[in-house]
């Protein structure tokens, strides 16, 4: 039996934090229009791969376009909610629907004027993908670990087909501001030894035809 092991990252600015202890919340949740941009934002980076448009990576023949999960969003919500700036297990993030879950955390701290507009929840899933210009294309075909790339491979992984994400704001100890955005993935990501994607023509090994509205990439 292939052993398989998926790996998850974070993506931190903040030094000091509150490591998952109580903690006043000012904001939780995302609206339908947050969610929309989520979705959109991973499904068009998707696409740009999966259509052969970023550079030094080849065009992908099996990405499937994600949609929104509604049990992976509760998962992710309920830990964001603790102010954690770290990971949650496989088995607090799991579901009924995907036994092993991915994970990609995004966060940011500001003081002063702005400090407490919402993250700009595009430019969170482009830092993720920005990656890329360290991902190694050799590793497509089998995926290797390399921390400086986890939330790219990720976010490309073919065979992922849903996200749900939760999304936090609190006055950290120190007066900062902070946001914190958990996105959890299913099917995972991040298997040692599989491949990210097939390489070949965009869409041309889709199981349950091609997308629409994301062209390139398949119906999930």
């Amino acid at each position: 039996m292939k052993l398989k092991i998926f790996l998850v990252f974070c993506f931190l600015y903040e030094v000091n934090k509150v490591n998952g202890q109580s903690c006043q919340l000012k904001t939780k949740g995302l609206t339908s229009v947050d969610k929309n941009q989520l979705v959109d934002a991973h499904n068009k980076l998707r696409a740009k791969v999966a259509n052969g448009q970023q550079s030094g990576q080849p065009s992908a023949a099996n990405m499937k376009q994600l949609k929104w999960d509604d049990d992976l969003e509760a998962k992710a919500q309920a830990w964001a909610n603790t102010c954690a700036d770290n990971h949650d297990n496989n088995d607090n993030r799991k579901t009924n629907k995907y036994p092993a879950v991915g994970q990609n955390f995004f966060a940011s701290y500001a003081k002063g004027t702005g400090s407490e507009k919402k993250l700009n929840f595009y430019s969170a899933v482009q830092a993720w993908y920005d990656e890329v210009s360290n991902f190694n294309s050799d590793d497509i075909k089998s995926y290797k670990f390399d921390p400086n790339t986890g939330h790219y491979s990720q976010v490309v992984w073919a065979d992922t087909e849903a996200i749900g994400c939760g999304y936090v704001t609190f006055l950290n100890g120190d007066g900062w501001n902070e946001k914190h955005l958990f996105c959890n993935s299913g099917p995972a990501g991040n298997y040692i030894g599989s491949p990210v994607y097939i390489q070949g023509p965009a869409a041309s090994k889709c199981e349950g035809g091609k997308s629409t509205q994301y062209p390139g990439l398949c119906n999930s």
